[in-house]
């Protein structure tokens, strides 16, 4: 399915977030021309620099938030997700992106694998940063591949 038709497939979803998954085979953003990717990791640890490390989980979603309503069209593209699964944040990523794309529509570069037998991951299991998201639980978010 082509990226246009997904989105429009989105429009009256509650929530609508769409992921683009990035497992080693360097999705090129400039093949989605009409959308304005954001690469999440810079804007967010710019803001995150500038508040004391105990801060920082405390404020790193509202700092998100207002990184995605600071946006000035209804659709984003975020991409360099990988901060968002920093421990030290104590944030649920995917959670994350789904509450913020109630209000835009979030078209998101997932740093990971995805297979519909399994799910979505994030990362070894062996690594601190791991996320798995099982199919059954993510099964209505329309992942692209």
């Amino acid at each position: 399915m082509e990226i246009t038709q997904v989105l429009a497939s989105l429009h009256n979803k509650r929530e609508r977030l769409t992921l683009l998954i990035n497992d080693e085979t360097s999705i090129s953003i400039e093949n989605f021309g009409e959308i304005s990717f954001v690469n999440i990791g810079q804007k967010l640890s710019e803001s995150l620099l500038l508040l004391p490390e105990q801060d920082r989980s405390v404020y790193a979603s509202d700092l998100f938030s207002e990184i995605i309503q600071s946006h000035k069209s209804e659709l984003i593209g975020l991409h360099r997700l990988e901060i968002l699964f920093d421990k030290s944040l104590a944030i649920d990523p995917l959670k994350l992106l789904l509450q913020n794309s109630k209000d835009k529509t979030i078209v998101a570069v997932w740093p990971g694998y995805f297979d519909r037998k399994i799910g979505l991951t994030y990362a070894q299991p062996s690594h601190p940063e791991y996320k798995f998201y099982r199919y059954q639980d993510i099964k209505d978010l329309i992942i692209e591949i």
